[in-house]
């Protein structure tokens, strides 16, 4: 089992994998801002494990990083989307999107 790392740096691309790894995907967040990272779209051959937000320092705006650990259950391809906005506000509040095609072996 390997673990597979995507940052914002992979946004638009296509991320590999293998039955049985981990894939982490960690983007900046202020959560203190209410713009917070949420699935959109989560592909039928990855299950999430978790979402965590780890922050940096005590700074107002409480920065860090939000990582989603996705455990590669099934072969196949599919899409990944996730937004970064403010829940009670609805899509119009979008800030962000990260969107990889996840193909897995």
């Amino acid at each position: 089992m390997a673990t597979v790392i995507a940052t914002a740096k992979d946004n638009g691309g296509t991320l590999h994998a293998h039955v049985g790894d981990e894939l982490l995907v960690r983007l900046p967040e202020a959560p203190g801002t209410g713009f917070r990272w949420q699935i959109d779209v989560s592909p039928v051959n990855l299950s999430l494990r978790h979402d965590a937000f780890d922050p940096i320092g005590s700074g107002v705006g409480g920065q860090g990083t939000r990582t989603f650990a996705f455990h590669a259950q099934s072969s196949g391809s599919a899409q990944l989307g996730l937004k970064r906005w403010r829940e009670w506000e609805g899509d119009k509040s979008v800030a962000e999107r990260f969107d990889a095609a996840v193909h897995v072996d």
